[in-house]
Order: structure tokens, then sequence, then C-alpha cells
């Protein structure tokens, strides 16, 4: 039996939807969520990007039917370290019966080196078929306000395809622990790198560092 959870989607992800080609072709990326998200100050730190992943070859995602995943983020720290941002995606699978649309906002942003940086967000809003899976040895998020989102990006710099890993969903306060320090909890940049990110099949990362 499937579970159903529709909440009301916000105009800034229904706009985003519009923009977007997933729904027709899956190669278009997702435009980035709308506004100006940076901090007040020069941000020391930022992270934005939008892309598509191919979930028929996705590390670290749970099982489920081969589709693609459309996503766009922003992710901005000051010098304070007051943390800015949002994200967005959308999962389709390829008979298109199944989808989800995500938004969240961003609460923790981390530089993990090399252009790899990790997120964490608060979920504001899911429309979809099912809940989220849950990762092995993490909590369940628990809809619909305790839904945390953590995952990593890989800016490679220009010429070069960038990545991303999937989307874990748990609660809120151990995702953003995650972000906060990722190798207490077994993802190391090594790992990460190794075990959970993806090429993107179109889309850039942009990451930003400054001293």
């Amino acid at each position: 039996m499937m579970h159903r959870f529709f909440l009301p989607l916000s105009v800034s992800v229904a706009a985003a939807l519009v923009m977007t080609g997933c729904g027709e072709q899956g190669t278009t990326p997702m435009q980035g969520p709308s506004g100006d998200l940076s901090a007040t100050s020069i941000p020391v730190l930022s992270a934005t990007g939008k892309g598509i992943l191919d979930y028929a070859t996705l590390k670290g995602a749970p099982p489920g039917a081969p589709g693609v995943e459309n996503f766009a983020f922003t992710a901005f720290k000051d010098a304070d370290g007051a943390v800015k941002g949002e994200l967005q995606y959308r999962v389709e699978t390829t008979n298109g019966l199944e989808v989800t649309i995500q938004a969240g906002r961003v609460n923790c942003v981390n530089d993990m080196g090399g252009g790899l940086v990790v997120i964490s967000a608060q979920g504001t809003q899911r429309v979809a078929m099912n809940p989220p899976g849950s990762f092995p040895g993490l909590p369940a998020a628990v809809l619909p306000n305790d839904d945390g989102i953590v995952f990593a990006v890989q800016d490679n710099g220009e010429g070069a395809t960038d990545q991303a890993t999937a989307h874990i969903h748990t609660r809120v306060a151990v995702a953003r622990a995650i972000c906060g320090n990722p190798s207490a909890y077994g993802f190391s940049p090594a790992v990460v790198r190794a075990a959970f990110l993806n090429n993107l099949v179109s889309g850039k990362v942009e990451v930003e560092l400054r001293p």
C-alpha cells in the first residue's frame, strides 16, 4: 500500500518546475532558486549549482525505479557563521508515474577541501508518492516538520564534469550534525568521493572559498 503525502507547493518551487524541462526530456537542469539568497556581507564560502543525476546508476540512493533527478541549490556562509540558501529537486521515474518534488532551506554548508562541499537543509515542501527512504544507520525523516536533507557536491573546475551525491533524508538535527562534521559519521572526503559522488548528466556546480 502506498503512503501519499501532499503538501502545498510554494510559488518559487512551482515556478522552477515550469522553467525546467525535466518532465519532458530529463536533460535540462532546473533553474536555480529565485531571489537574492546571499548573506548581507560577501560570503566566505559559497556553493551554487544545478544539474541532472541519472537514477539508473546513482550511488548512495535507496533502490527504486530508474529515472532522473533534476536539482538546484544555493548555499552561502558568512564570516560570522550565518548560513543562507535553498534547495529544490524533482525526481521522476522513466515511466512518468512516480514524481517527487522537494524544497528545503539550507542550514549548514561545510568545505571539505578540493572543491568538495557538504550541505544540509530542512525540508519545507514535499510532494511525493511515498515518504523519503531512510539511509542505513540514520533515523528516518518524520514528515512534515522533521525532514532533514544532507548531500554533497564536487566542483571539478572549468571544462570538467562536476559531481553530486543523492539527497539523504534523516532528522533535521542529524542532517545538520553530519554537515558540521561528516567524518564523525563515516562520511570522510575519501569515502564521499569513492562511494557517493555521481557525475552530472548535465549542469554545473560552483564552489568559492574566500580567506
